[in-house]
């Protein structure tokens, strides 16, 4: 295996978190694109305070300080590269809480990457997950 895409995966193992609570399909409609795609931009230009402001406190609990978001996301950055093509934006529901999954291509890795967003109904970010594309999580839905 790719070694970049093994750091990906590890990645993925640690960020996302075993699901707590339920989130309905009609809560996870509440929950704007422009929303997610914030949450990305922030994580892409390696904003971590915006982010850790945003952050449940179940999810500042997993990562322990904002640091470590500005070192997860040097490790795409030096893993994965840049992004250059974002090749689909969905929501899908997983163990009955929406996700957000943007797929990507980048610019030193072969495989698209998936980026997921778990974000609750206050709007907090309460998970989020970052792999290659062969190795997403099954779910329950597509919405």
């Amino acid at each position: 295996m790719n070694s970049r895409i093994a750091t990906l995966t590890a990645l993925a193992a640690f960020l996302l978190a075993a699901p707590l609570g339920a989130q309905t399909a009609d809560e996870s409609r509440t929950r704007s694109l422009e929303l997610a795609r914030r949450y990305t931009t922030w994580f892409y230009t390696g904003e971590a305070d915006s982010l850790w402001a945003n952050m449940s406190p179940r999810m500042k609990r997993r990562l322990g300080t904002a640091r470590e978001l500005i070192d997860i996301h040097r490790r795409l950055i030096t893993e994965g590269g840049a992004e250059i093509a974002v090749l689909e934006e969905r929501f899908v529901t997983r163990y009955k809480r929406a996700q957000y999954w943007r797929t990507a291509r980048f610019s030193e890795v072969s495989e698209p990457v998936l980026l997921r967003w778990v974000i609750a109904p206050d709007g907090r970010i309460d998970a989020m997950g970052l792999g290659p594309l062969s190795r997403a999580p099954s779910v329950d839905r597509s919405n």
